[in-house]
């Protein structure tokens, strides 16, 4: 499975960086912009950074151009696009099998709800995308699902994507529903927990915010 790590200004722990990147062995790495500073710090490889370069240090910009493995693509401030969405872009382009994506929380709420919306663009190309932070681990779904219970990741929520998300049900949960509608702006289906071992996600139309998160003790 080709697994692709791609890096966003957010906020985003050394640490924790360099521990995903353990655990999810990308076979490539991306870095938008300022995440060139983040992947400095948790010492880990970059085969693309790409940005503006409006917000990374001149000094950490020349140790990437001196790096024969990074490959660095520069564009102007002044553009249609956020780094993220470029990034993105860039990411379904290479064609991995799954796109991990780091740094997209946090930070400006405008540029987080941001890279929420950005999650349409790999859906529509059939790859397999997730923002994850320290406490969340954040898909769009347009079909259903089977998850399993985590010990580390208590809750589960749905948010409706679309106006609509018609057809929902959920089996294997302490709230289960059937043929439920779930429309855009409601918070009926926030903050569920699998019983099961396995958990079964289907809807009928329209696409789903899935979220697994964990409170931080």
């Amino acid at each position: 499975m080709k697994n692709l790590l791609l890096v966003l200004g957010g906020t985003l722990d050394a640490l924790f960086l360099k521990e995903c990147y353990e655990k999810m062995q990308p076979h490539f790495v991306v870095a938008a912009d300022g995440a060139l500073e983040k992947v400095l710090a948790a010492g880990i490889p970059c085969n693309c950074g790409m940005g503006d370069f409006d917000t990374v240090s001149k000094d950490v910009l020349c140790h990437f151009e001196e790096d024969q493995n990074t490959k660095l693509l520069s564009f102007p401030p002044e553009k249609d696009e956020t780094d993220a969405e470029l990034a993105v872009q860039f990411a379904v382009d290479q064609k991995p099998d799954k796109i991990w994506i780091l740094g997209a929380t946090g930070g400006r709420m405008d540029h987080m709800l941001g890279n929420l919306e950005l999650l349409h663009i790999p859906l529509t190309k059939g790859i397999e995308c997730e923002i994850v932070d320290q406490q969340n681990r954040i898909r769009l779904l347009d079909g259903p699902i089977l998850l399993e219970k985590m010990a580390d990741w208590k809750y589960v929520s749905f948010l409706s994507y679309t106006d609509q998300t018609q057809g929902i049900t959920l089996k294997g949960f302490v709230y289960n529903v059937e043929n439920f509608t779930l429309k855009k702006g409601s918070t009926r289906c926030i903050s569920n927990e699998i019983c099961d071992e396995k958990a079964a996600v289907s809807f009928t139309n329209g696409l789903l915010y899935c979220i697994r998160s964990r409170d931080l003790r």
